[in-house]
C-alpha cells in the first residue's frame, strides 16, 4: 500500500524504532480478552502507561479496549485499573497529551520484541534505566520519561539540577541542561 493511504495497525504488538509517520496499536486492558469474561485477568495501570509512553514516543497511538459486562457496565476492576491510569496521566501530562516524538524514541536496555505481531508482544517489563522523550507540538519542550527511578539511580546525571518534589505521589523532577527536557519519574506502584 502506498504511504500516507492507510494507518500501521499492530494488534497486541509494538514498533521497535520511531516511525515518521503515525501508526496504532490496540491491546486490551484484559490479558486473556477483547471481551468481559468472569474471573479475568487484567494488565496492571502502570504496564499499560509504560506502553502508552513507549508508543507515543515512538509516533504511535494506542487504542485500549475495555470489554464491558452483558449489562454496559464496566468491571469493577477495569475501571479501578482506569482510574489509576488517569491519574498518572494528570501527573505527566505534558509528556503525553499533545506531545509528538523527539528525534530519539528513548534509550535504556528494554527492547520491542522484532517481530511486532507476535500476541501480546506490547507487555514489557521496563528498568529504571528505560527512557522514553516526547516533545511539545511546537518543540519549545522536550520531556521524558523513565519507567521507574530513585534520586540514587539518577546520580549519574551530572548536568541536572537536584530533584525536587513534583506531586503529591513524590516524584522527582529534573531539567536536564544536555537534552534541554524535563524529566517526570513515573512511581513504582
Amino acid at each position: 500500500m502506498p504511504a500516507n493511504t492507510a494507518t500501521l495497525d499492530i494488534e497486541r504488538g509494538k514498533l521497535d524504532a520511531l516511525r515518521l509517520l503515525p501508526w496504532q496499536t490496540d491491546t486490551s486492558i484484559s490479558i486473556r480478552a477483547w471481551g468481559y469474561v468472569e474471573h479475568d485477568e487484567y494488565r496492571s495501570a502502570k504496564s499499560l502507561i509504560h506502553q502508552l509512553i513507549d508508543t507515543i514516543a515512538k509516533n504511535g497511538n494506542l487504542l485500549l479496549n475495555v470489554g464491558p459486562k452483558a449489562d454496559g457496565t464496566i468491571p469493577d476492576e477495569a475501571r479501578t485499573i482506569l482510574l489509576q491510569m488517569g491519574g498518572r496521566l494528570t501527573t505527566n501530562r505534558e509528556a503525553i497529551y499533545n506531545s509528538r516524538p523527539f528525534s530519539v524514541f528513548g534509550e535504556g536496555p528494554t527492547k520491542a520484541p522484532s517481530n511486532p505481531t507476535q500476541m501480546n508482544s506490547d507487555v514489557q517489563t521496563y528498568t529504571p534505566a528505560d527512557i522514553r522523550y516526547t516533545t511539545s507540538r511546537d518543540g519549545s519542550v522536550s520531556v521524558r520519561v523513565r519507567a521507574r527511578c530513585s534520586h540514587r539511580a539518577q546520580s549519574d546525571a551530572t548536568n541536572t539540577v537536584p530533584p525536587q518534589p513534583l506531586s503529591a505521589w513524590g516524584h522527582l523532577f529534573r531539567y536536564n541542561r544536555r537534552f534541554h527536557c524535563k524529566s517526570f519519574l513515573l512511581p513504582s506502584d
